[in-house]
């Protein structure tokens, strides 16, 4: 339940806003950390066969784009770069996604 409370405060952060205070490095390391909070939840709950193939083919269309985007966002941070607020925005939704469907995995799929 406590990571259920995490994740929720994280998605409420990242889709309302809440991240505009922090630093564009800052902003990436909260999204990386969301993105492999999500996918590692997600893939404990397949080996425990609390989701089916089905959803884990949804996830996975989520998945792909969010991880693109998280590798897009740390070439532009290494290059020292920013990446657009729109492109930002693009990433966190989709990761606002995964964090959703882990919540969803943990709960058997079923929601």
């Amino acid at each position: 339940m406590r990571t259920h409370r995490m994740l929720g405060i994280l998605a409420l952060s990242l889709s309302l806003g809440g991240c505009n205070s922090l630093s564009p490095t800052q902003r990436y390391a909260l999204n990386s950390n969301a993105y492999s909070t999500a996918v590692e939840g997600v893939t404990n709950a397949s080996r425990l066969d609390l989701v089916d193939l089905e959803f884990l083919e949804g996830f996975n269309e989520v998945r792909a784009p969010a991880r693109a985007g998280i590798d897009e966002w740390e070439d532009a941070l290494m290059s020292g770069e920013n990446l657009s607020s729109t492109k930002r925005r693009r990433i966190s939704g989709l990761i606002d996604r995964l964090i959703l469907m882990h919540i969803q995995a943990k709960r058997g799929g079923d929601e």
